[in-house]
This record gives C-alpha cells, sequence and structure tokens, in this order.
C-alpha cells in the first residue's frame, strides 16, 4: 500500500465532504456541524470543540480511507469512482445504522444543548448524510492509486 497516497487521498475526500456538509444549508439541507458534534463529545462546545472535532473528523476518514484501500488491495475490484460510489453507500450507511447510538452517548445532545442532528435533519439530513459519504467514496476512487 502507498501510505502517503492513501492518506492525501483520504484527506483530500474529507475535505470535499467537509465542504459539501457546510455548504449544505446554502443549497436547501439542513446544517449539520460535524466538527462541533465530535468535538463537543470530548470538550465543551466553542472555537475549542471545533477544532478537536475537525481534526477528529479527518482522522477518521484519514483511517476509513485505509480499510478502503485495503478492502481494494484484497480484491479484484478495481480502483475507480463506481467502486468508490458503491464502498460509499455502504460506508453511509453503516454510518447511519450508528449515528442513533452516538445521539444516545454523546452528552450534549443528551442534555438538549446539540441537536440530534438525524431527527433534526428528517428525511433531507438523511438524504444530505448518504450524499456526502457517496462524494467521500467517489472522490477517494478517483484520487487513491495502489502501490
Amino acid at each position: 500500500m502507498d501510505w502517503t497516497n492513501i492518506i492525501w487521498a483520504g484527506a483530500a475526500a474529507t475535505a470535499a465532504m467537509t465542504v459539501l456538509i457546510y455548504m449544505g444549508p446554502l443549497m436547501g439541507m439542513p446544517k449539520m456541524d460535524i466538527a462541533q458534534m465530535q468535538g463537543s463529545m470530548v470538550l465543551e462546545q466553542g472555537n475549542t470543540a471545533f477544532m478537536m472535532g475537525m481534526v477528529m473528523h479527518f482522522i477518521v476518514g484519514i483511517a476509513i480511507a485505509i480499510v478502503y484501500a485495503l478492502i481494494w488491495e484484497a480484491t479484484a475490484i478495481p480502483v475507480i469512482w463506481w467502486s468508490g460510489l458503491i464502498f460509499g453507500l455502504v460506508h453511509g450507511l453503516i454510518a447511519l445504522m450508528v449515528m442513533p447510538m452516538m445521539m444516545k452517548m454523546h452528552k450534549e445532545v443528551q442534555a438538549g444543548r446539540f441537536p440530534n442532528l438525524l431527527k433534526a435533519g428528517g428525511m433531507m439530513g438523511i438524504a444530505g448524510f448518504i450524499v456526502g459519504h457517496l462524494v467521500y467514496g467517489v472522490i477517494l476512487g478517483l484520487l487513491y492509486t495502489p502501490a
């Protein structure tokens, strides 16, 4: 595995997904502050939590990119945009199943200081959540080149 390539591809795919998340409200999607959500799991809400959450978000994005690369390299599945799209769909559906558990564990959501993103966003929020993962997968499929 080309570690430098997968780390950069994972960071770029995460950046693309992140831009889409934060531009979502301009396109009629509900607001989803992924950095504040992740950061406030370990810190009080605010600038420090936002920065911590953004670091966490990129670390997770790169770690998941490594999982994609391991699957691509262990199988005969070609590394291309459409396999990234399929991986992104599976990834998004798995993440969607995990989100309710995360919301139950999140101290700020339980205290009512942070919205439950799946409930607050409704179907548009869920659709945006899946689209973000599809974009992540496509970008990764386009940028990652196995060694």
